[in-house]
């Protein structure tokens, strides 16, 4: 089994993990580009970036460039590894840049049912930005968001277009 297999596994048993607590899951194959994140974990009041390692070690600049893309859009950065002799999978948040040759880094253990109070609103305007910020042709630009006017009567097909589209 060569690398790239292993880490496609391990990649799969961290979304079942994500999926099995609720999670919608997306898998970003090929996270070897800029982003550097394996997976996007997302449920009401929480938006994950997951870097995937097996045995748990993440370079400096994978570190740094998770933890700053996450913050683009107010997701939470975490690397995932496997638990003690492989089972389960043990998840560490990165709350800062690594810091070179230090003994401890800036990290604390996370678990997947702390959820942050955030409106689905925000929730929904983070997914955008995520999805935005992993593959720019998964995004969708939003041309306008459509509303009925006051004056039209419910269940009618008028609808009133923002003066930016109309014209």
């Amino acid at each position: 089994m060569t690398e790239y297999d292993t880490g496609r596994r391990f990649e799969w048993k961290t979304r079942d993990d994500c999926k099995d607590n609720g999670y919608e899951v997306i898998r970003a194959a090929g996270s070897k580009g800029g982003t550097k994140i394996d997976l996007v974990a997302m449920k009401p009041g929480q938006l994950l970036f997951i870097q995937c390692k097996a045995d748990g070690k993440l370079a400096p600049a994978e570190w740094n460039r998770v933890y700053e893309v996450a913050g683009w859009v107010g997701a939470i950065p975490l690397l995932a590894a496997n638990g003690s002799r492989g089972r389960g999978v043990v998840y560490t948040r990165l709350l800062g840049p690594k810091v070179p040759r230090a003994r401890t880094q800036p990290c604390e253990p996370f678990l997947l049912d702390e959820i942050a109070a955030v409106s689905s609103s925000e929730l929904a305007a983070r997914y955008d930005r995520a999805v935005a910020a992993i593959d720019p042709y998964l995004a969708r630009p939003v041309v306008a968001r459509y509303q009925p006017t006051a004056a039209t009567p419910e269940g009618t097909e008028d609808i009133a277009l923002p003066e930016e589209v109309a014209s």
